[in-house]
């Protein structure tokens, strides 16, 4: 981890494969060691800690919603601190600096957008790692910060203060969260709750749409009881009437 992080001090973050392995030294080996205590100190099975591919994506996930956050805040730094890949935002502009411009907002949100996306696709491996957990400590310290994670991404898309401040979700729904995240059952409520924000703020029209639209319901309704199921149904038969 040292290392890694020694690395982006001297080196800038170009590529989608600099970006994610920046996130995996700074989050995705917290992930690691974390797995492997939980496996050796006997409260989660030995295979917790044999695929790690989960936990890291555990971690990218975390970091990415962080680095997308703190846009405003970083920019402003001098010198600034830039973590938003090349390889991303260079299709919606010239610099970094550009996207605090409100001349430039129609292009700073695509590439918003184009963020959110690519942290978006972590979400099925987080949600596979959650399901194996066993222990119900161990299942909280772990789920609370997901299930805020995919709530500040809700918070996120399409929000233009992105450019001109630091985004938070409130602290009344921060307390929700940990005081709902004991079980399963109640994270993956939390999670859908969110997640269903977020798709429904989705632009069509947004180059990013194909790949935000929420490529996780899957892994998601694999996890969901009877209840849940009874209950989706008629909100989303509730939608269709309103409609």
């Amino acid at each position: 981890m040292a290392m890694g992080m020694c690395h982006y001090l001297e080196n800038v973050v170009v590529t989608k494969d600099d970006y994610n392995m920046y996130c995996h030294y700074v989050a995705g080996l917290v992930g690691h060691g974390l797995s492997r205590l939980f496996s050796v100190s006997g409260l989660e099975d030995p295979a917790v800690a044999r695929d790690l591919h989960k936990a890291n994506e555990m971690g990218l996930f975390l970091q990415k919603t962080n680095i997308i956050r703190d846009y405003y805040e970083d920019i402003i730094e001098s010198p600034p601190r830039i973590f938003w890949p090349k390889e991303i935002w260079s299709h919606y502009g010239e610099s970094m600096h550009d996207f605090k411009d409100p001349a430039n907002r129609s292009r700073a949100m695509e590439c918003l957008h184009a963020m959110i996306a690519d942290a978006m696709v972590h979400i099925p491996a987080c949600i596979e790692y959650l399901a194996s957990l066993k222990e119900p400590s161990v299942f909280l310290f772990c789920a609370i910060p997901q299930v805020m994670a995919i709530a500040t991404m809700a918070k996120l898309y399409n929000n233009e203060k992105v450019f001109c401040d630091k985004v938070k979700i409130r602290k009344g729904l921060a307390c929700k969260i940990i005081l709902h995240c004991g079980t399963m059952e109640t994270a993956l409520s939390q999670f859908l709750v969110h997640l269903d924000e977020l798709d429904s703020a989705l632009l069509e029209e947004d180059p990013s749409y194909d790949v935000s639209k929420p490529v996780s319901y899957t892994h998601l309704r694999a996890h969901e009881t009877p209840e849940h199921l009874v209950c989706r149904l008629l909100l989303e038969k509730k939608k269709k009437k309103k409609k």
